[in-house]
Protein backbone atom coordinates (compact mmCIF):
# COMPACT_ATOMS: atom_id res chain seq x y z
CA UNK A 1 0.00 0.00 0.00
CA UNK A 2 1.55 3.10 -1.07
CA UNK A 3 0.84 6.01 1.56
CA UNK A 4 1.87 9.45 1.56
CA UNK A 5 1.71 12.12 4.54
CA UNK A 6 0.75 15.92 4.11
CA UNK A 7 1.45 17.64 7.35
CA UNK A 8 -0.45 20.76 7.48
CA UNK A 9 1.34 22.44 10.35
CA UNK A 10 -1.19 25.30 10.50
CA UNK A 11 -0.55 27.67 8.06
CA UNK A 12 -0.21 25.11 5.02
CA UNK A 13 -3.56 23.75 5.05
CA UNK A 14 -5.19 27.02 4.57
CA UNK A 15 -3.75 26.20 0.68
CA UNK A 16 -4.89 22.63 0.61
CA UNK A 17 -8.00 22.63 -0.89
CA UNK A 18 -10.66 20.18 -0.79
CA UNK A 19 -10.12 19.51 -4.53
CA UNK A 20 -6.87 19.07 -3.96
CA UNK A 21 -7.34 16.17 -1.61
CA UNK A 22 -9.83 14.47 -3.91
CA UNK A 23 -7.48 14.54 -7.00
CA UNK A 24 -6.17 11.28 -6.81
CA UNK A 25 -9.78 10.04 -6.24
CA UNK A 26 -10.65 11.56 -9.80
CA UNK A 27 -7.68 10.41 -11.52
CA UNK A 28 -5.11 12.67 -11.07
CA UNK A 29 -1.70 11.04 -10.89
CA UNK A 30 0.37 13.85 -9.01
CA UNK A 31 -0.54 16.39 -6.53
CA UNK A 32 1.56 19.65 -5.44
CA UNK A 33 0.74 20.25 -1.16
CA UNK A 34 2.25 22.50 0.53
CA UNK A 35 4.32 21.33 3.54
CA UNK A 36 4.89 23.56 6.87
CA UNK A 37 8.33 23.24 8.54
CA UNK A 38 8.04 23.81 12.18
CA UNK A 39 11.96 23.94 11.91
CA UNK A 40 11.37 27.23 9.53
CA UNK A 41 7.97 27.86 11.87
CA UNK A 42 6.52 28.74 8.00
CA UNK A 43 5.77 27.02 4.87
CA UNK A 44 8.16 25.90 2.57
CA UNK A 45 8.48 27.04 -1.04
CA UNK A 46 8.57 23.81 -2.72
CA UNK A 47 5.44 21.95 -2.54
CA UNK A 48 5.39 18.12 -1.79
CA UNK A 49 5.11 16.30 -4.67
CA UNK A 50 2.42 13.04 -3.73
CA UNK A 51 2.03 10.25 -6.65
CA UNK A 52 -1.85 9.11 -6.48
CA UNK A 53 -1.16 6.84 -2.98
CA UNK A 54 -3.33 4.32 -2.34
CA UNK A 55 -4.10 6.35 1.34
CA UNK A 56 -3.33 10.25 2.31
CA UNK A 57 -2.77 11.09 5.01
CA UNK A 58 -3.27 14.99 5.68
CA UNK A 59 -2.94 15.73 9.75
CA UNK A 60 -3.13 19.18 11.66
CA UNK A 61 -5.77 21.52 12.81
CA UNK A 62 -6.73 22.65 9.68
CA UNK A 63 -7.43 19.03 8.43
CA UNK A 64 -9.59 18.49 11.63
CA UNK A 65 -11.69 21.20 10.62
CA UNK A 66 -12.32 20.26 7.00
CA UNK A 67 -14.96 17.91 6.06
CA UNK A 68 -13.24 16.72 2.97
CA UNK A 69 -11.93 13.29 4.20
CA UNK A 70 -13.13 9.80 4.01
CA UNK A 71 -12.40 9.64 7.65
CA UNK A 72 -11.21 11.26 10.42
CA UNK A 73 -9.47 10.45 13.41
CA UNK A 74 -9.10 12.35 16.28
CA UNK A 75 -5.58 11.80 18.19
CA UNK A 76 -6.50 12.00 22.14
CA UNK A 77 -3.60 12.54 24.65
CA UNK A 78 -4.42 13.92 28.50
CA UNK A 79 -2.94 16.95 28.73
CA UNK A 80 -0.12 16.86 30.56
CA UNK A 81 1.37 13.83 28.25
CA UNK A 82 0.69 16.84 25.50
CA UNK A 83 2.81 19.47 27.66
CA UNK A 84 5.49 17.14 28.45
CA UNK A 85 5.65 15.30 24.22
CA UNK A 86 5.60 19.54 23.05
CA UNK A 87 8.56 20.37 25.64
CA UNK A 88 10.71 17.71 25.02
CA UNK A 89 9.79 18.67 21.21
CA UNK A 90 10.61 21.93 21.89
CA UNK A 91 14.29 21.71 23.58
CA UNK A 92 15.08 19.02 20.72
CA UNK A 93 13.64 21.45 18.07
CA UNK A 94 16.39 24.14 20.11
CA UNK A 95 18.96 21.73 20.53
CA UNK A 96 19.07 21.33 16.01
CA UNK A 97 19.24 24.92 15.70
CA UNK A 98 22.48 24.93 17.05
CA UNK A 99 23.64 23.54 13.61
CA UNK A 100 21.14 25.40 11.58
CA UNK A 101 21.10 28.99 11.31
CA UNK A 102 18.12 29.33 9.16
CA UNK A 103 16.18 27.53 12.28
CA UNK A 104 13.24 29.75 13.60
CA UNK A 105 14.78 28.22 17.04
CA UNK A 106 18.69 29.91 16.64
CA UNK A 107 17.66 32.48 19.09
CA UNK A 108 17.55 29.81 21.95
CA UNK A 109 20.49 27.99 21.54
CA UNK A 110 22.12 29.67 23.85
CA UNK A 111 19.53 29.18 26.91
CA UNK A 112 19.72 26.12 29.19
CA UNK A 113 17.87 23.05 29.52
CA UNK A 114 15.54 24.50 31.93
CA UNK A 115 15.22 27.79 30.47
CA UNK A 116 14.33 26.39 27.04
CA UNK A 117 11.88 23.95 29.32
CA UNK A 118 10.10 27.10 30.92
CA UNK A 119 9.90 29.22 27.50
CA UNK A 120 8.19 26.07 25.88
CA UNK A 121 5.66 25.74 28.88
CA UNK A 122 5.05 29.78 28.57
CA UNK A 123 4.35 29.23 24.91
CA UNK A 124 2.13 26.34 25.73
CA UNK A 125 0.37 28.24 27.72
CA UNK A 126 0.06 31.44 25.60
CA UNK A 127 -0.86 29.87 22.65
CA UNK A 128 -1.34 25.90 22.13
CA UNK A 129 -3.27 25.70 25.72
CA UNK A 130 -6.28 28.28 23.77
CA UNK A 131 -5.50 26.70 20.80
CA UNK A 132 -6.25 23.10 21.67
CA UNK A 133 -9.18 24.34 23.63
CA UNK A 134 -10.58 26.67 20.90
CA UNK A 135 -9.85 25.06 17.67
CA UNK A 136 -8.65 21.26 18.02
CA UNK A 137 -10.99 19.92 20.80
CA UNK A 138 -14.29 21.37 19.61
CA UNK A 139 -13.65 18.96 16.44
CA UNK A 140 -13.45 15.51 18.32
CA UNK A 141 -16.78 15.08 18.19
CA UNK A 142 -17.05 15.40 14.58
CA UNK A 143 -14.55 12.58 13.83
CA UNK A 144 -15.50 9.01 13.14
CA UNK A 145 -12.91 7.41 15.01
CA UNK A 146 -10.46 8.16 17.83
CA UNK A 147 -6.91 7.33 18.48
CA UNK A 148 -5.73 7.63 22.63
CA UNK A 149 -2.04 7.31 23.86
CA UNK A 150 0.27 8.93 25.86
CA UNK A 151 2.63 11.41 24.43
CA UNK A 152 4.06 8.83 22.41
CA UNK A 153 0.66 8.23 20.26
CA UNK A 154 2.89 7.24 17.43
CA UNK A 155 2.77 4.00 18.78
CA UNK A 156 -1.04 3.69 18.85
CA UNK A 157 -1.38 5.17 15.33
CA UNK A 158 1.61 2.27 14.19
CA UNK A 159 -0.50 -0.27 15.83
CA UNK A 160 -3.96 0.98 14.03
CA UNK A 161 -1.97 0.89 10.85
CA UNK A 162 -1.23 -2.68 11.22
CA UNK A 163 -4.71 -3.74 11.87
CA UNK A 164 -5.83 -1.63 8.90
CA UNK A 165 -3.85 -3.21 6.71
CA UNK A 166 -4.17 -6.59 7.94
CA UNK A 167 -7.96 -6.41 7.32
CA UNK A 168 -6.98 -4.97 3.79
CA UNK A 169 -4.98 -8.03 3.02
CA UNK A 170 -7.72 -10.24 4.60
CA UNK A 171 -9.91 -8.45 2.15
CA UNK A 172 -7.93 -9.17 -0.72
CA UNK A 173 -6.57 -5.16 -0.73
CA UNK A 174 -3.01 -4.83 -1.02
CA UNK A 175 -2.04 -4.90 2.75
CA UNK A 176 1.62 -4.46 2.46
CA UNK A 177 3.08 -1.20 1.97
Amino acid sequence: MREQFADDGGDAAEEVRPETVFQPRDGRSLLEVPLYSHERYDVLADPERIDRPDVLVVEGVVALQRPFADLGIYVHADEADVIAWYVARFQGLVRAAGDDPTSFYRGWVDLDDAAVADLARAVWDGVNRPNLYEHIAPTRAAEEAEARGGWEHKDVLKQREKEARAQAKASGGEGEG
